[in-house]
């Protein structure tokens, strides 16, 4: 969910790991500091080594069976999801909401109820959350998907809502002795231009039980909690 006040797409496995497989080739085949031969000049005739051929030419420098394997086997790996994912798939589920929310530093809280329906995708690889809330004029529909990057081990946020054309992105990591999820990211605010830094937090407490909170970063080096939402399993 994002605040008002201050405030995806994935390829088929098999191309990213072609890709891959390409520039793995193409980085062994062309070592570092490499250059392209220069041609001979016009009028004369280049010749081959003794012994040599263009197509002996061709497989020098080449990656082998085992090397292009441990590529693939590489891609795979990372490409699935890990046990990191197990703690995503915890928010899996039907969920009712209590949402409070600032819309200023110290100024009183606004209570609203919700639900959400949270969904793992992509053979487990993300999550959906899907949730509305509020009523009238404040009425807000979101969806968020989290999910776990393999390649620097971080948890990821992609957030849209019903308050903007735009989305919210965040990056962080789990703290399992509080057992709270921190995402970090910045965002335009749509109105001012002004660059707003923040921390979306999940903290479980229970299995039953998550409370998630948007936090922003003050200029002053203060804090302001915008919103926060509990989460609580449907029974």
């Amino acid at each position: 969910m994002r605040v008002r006040p201050m405030a995806l797409a994935a390829t088929q496995g098999s191309i990213a790991g072609l890709l891959v497989l390409c520039l793995g080739g193409a980085a062994r085949a062309a070592p570092a500091g490499a250059a392209f031969a220069e041609p001979p000049p016009e009028g004369t005739t280049e010749t081959l080594p003794a012994g040599s051929t263009p197509a002996a030419e061709q497989a020098q420098g080449q990656p082998s069976a085992e090397e292009l394997q441990a590529v693939a086997d590489q891609v795979q790996r990372l490409g699935g999801p890990g046990p990191e994912h197990q703690l995503l798939g915890k928010l899996a589920g039907a969920w009712s909401q209590e949402v409070r929310y600032w819309l200023s530093p110290g100024g009183e809280a606004m209570v609203a109820a919700g639900t959400g329906r949270n969904e793992l995708i992509l053979g487990g690889r993300f999550l959906t959350m899907a949730a509305a809330a509020g009523e009238g004029p404040m009425h807000t529909e979101s969806l968020t998907i989290l999910g776990f990057d393999r390649r620097g081990g971080r948890y990821t946020l992609v957030g849209y809502d019903t308050w903007g054309t735009y989305y919210i992105t965040g990056e962080g990591l789990y703290d399992g002795a509080t057992r709270t999820l921190t995402l970090a990211g910045a965002n335009r605010h749509p109105a001012s231009g002004r660059t707003e830094e923040y921390d979306i937090t999940f903290r479980w407490a229970g299995d039953d039980e998550v409370v998630q909170a948007v936090v922003f970063k003050l200029p002053d080096g203060g804090t302001y909690k915008a919103a926060e939402i509990t989460w609580r399993r449907a029974r």
